[in-house]
């Protein structure tokens, strides 16, 4: 598959990441990325370390952590990168860190980040996945901010996980980032896109609607209603790829996902997350599309911001 972004008529072509060192050092250049959070006024996170060994974590022996956060002097989060896919053994991966907990408190005690003052009970952590994107199992499951469900430890990958282990997760959150690069061709500089998965996306349903062309209309059928409108409104039909330009995928902010995706990828992943019903699906010049369903508060301002810029008024119900 070639993907491309562009931005303000600058080709931007995909140029991943070489290796998980590579996402290790733009984290270690860009911590806040780990934040998970949209709060910017703190000094943290920091990172503590990367590739940091345990011992005895997993079956098959030793682990190694790619990288350990601090978030406040009580909290702390590990970090498992991949290069491709965040999945379901990445996260039994993670897992396994986690609940090696006892062994990076007393770690961290003997570097003195964790104080005779903070008693281990006091001591929180959190999970973070990073990757180039979710695999299609995950994607609607993070984040976990409660943490991992009952049922989602039969889907790890292997012998079944240990009750003890299952036990000493309860509670502990995980989050996930998505981090994807682009070169500039012309001038070879790099950008790097990365999407969190933050708590706030799970805290609780927004209801919020909008007025569109005289309508109301709630997130997904909103981008339903403009995509539709901008193609009806072109002298001729736009092919996928002139209309992928004007809607990129990262509006979404999933890749899997996208504004809208042909007609036959929306049919496989289902009614759930597209609109494909006969007279929902959009005709354009080289296919039939179908728009995603899956718009939360954070990717439905920059699809609105799009559409601002294209000259379709939308506003708040309050």
């Amino acid at each position: 598959m070639y993907r491309q972004a562009v931005a303000n008529n600058i080709l931007l072509e995909t140029y991943p990441f070489p290796s998980e060192l590579g996402m290790e050092a733009y984290l270690m250049d860009n911590p806040r990325i780990l934040s998970f959070s949209e709060n910017k006024n703190t000094d943290f996170p920091k990172i503590i370390d990367c590739e940091i060994t345990l011992k005895e974590c997993k079956e098959s022996g030793n682990g190694r952590i790619d990288i350990l956060v601090q978030y406040d002097k009580h909290t702390f989060g590990i970090v498992e990168l991949k290069k491709h896919a965040i999945d379901y053994k990445a996260l039994r991966q993670l897992c396994d860190y986690l609940c090696e907990k006892e062994q990076i408190i007393k770690g961290l005690r003997n570097l003195d980040i964790i104080t005779d003052d903070i008693e281990d009970s006091q001591v929180k952590f959190i999970g973070g996945l990073a990757g180039s994107r979710l695999d299609a199992g995950l994607e609607n499951e993070l984040p976990l901010t409660k943490g991992i469900k009952e049922d989602q430890f039969s889907r790890f990958p292997g012998e079944e996980y240990p009750p003890e282990k299952c036990e000493k997760l309860k509670n502990i959150p995980i989050h996930a980032i998505t981090m994807n690069r682009f070169r500039n061709s012309a001038t070879n500089e790099i950008f790097v896109l990365a999407d969190t998965y933050i708590k706030e996306k799970a805290e609780g349903k927004d209801y919020t609607k909008y007025r569109f062309d005289g309508n109301i209309y709630n997130k997904s059928k909103l981008v339903h209603s403009v995509v539709k409108k901008y193609v009806t409104l072109q002298p001729s039909l736009p092919t996928i790829s002139e209309l992928e330009n004007v809607f990129p995928y990262s509006l979404q902010g999933t890749p899997s996902f996208g504004v809208f995706k042909p007609i036959d990828i929306a049919l496989k992943k289902g009614n759930v997350y597209y609109y494909i019903k006969d007279d929902q699906q959009i005709p354009l010049a080289d296919g039939i599309i179908a728009t995603c369903k899956q718009w939360r508060v954070d990717n439905i301002i920059r699809f609105i911001e799009q559409a601002e810029k294209l000259g379709y008024e939308i506003s708040e119900v309050e």
